[in-house]
């Protein structure tokens, strides 16, 4: 799935949330998480200054922000030219490989918090 890939949560009753990967055709399951986890992970990716050094992952700079429970799908993110991108990589494949991207700009982002902080 390419960057005009969206990021669809759906949540049980027990505030476990089952993550896809969307193309608006079709979705892609990447794994489950708690509420509490998504929330504070991807909230800390858009306002925190990153300490930790970037990784080279598919000709980006990109910095961990979370991994997903059953599946072990891995989400990094790179900052470039204002916008953020998001990297989700497959790491229980025989060569990990990244399975879709995501491309926020900053307007995105400040619409993504709003929801994450409401939900």
């Amino acid at each position: 799935m390419g960057k005009n890939s969206g990021l669809l949560l759906k949540m049980d009753a027990n505030f476990w949330v089952r993550c896809y990967l969307t193309d608006f055709e079709k979705d892609l399951f990447l794994g489950a998480e708690t509420r509490k986890y998504l929330i504070e992970r991807l909230i800390n990716c858009f306002t925190s200054v990153e300490t930790t050094p970037p990784l080279p992952l598919n000709g980006h700079q990109v910095n961990w922000v979370l991994t997903l429970s059953e599946t072990h799908v891995v989400l990094y993110c790179a900052r470039e030219n204002d916008n953020f991108l998001f990297l989700w990589q497959n790491t229980t494949a025989k060569k990990p490989e990244i399975i879709g991207t995501i491309e926020v700009d900053e307007q995105q982002a400040s619409l993504w918090m709003e929801e994450l902080r409401f939900s």
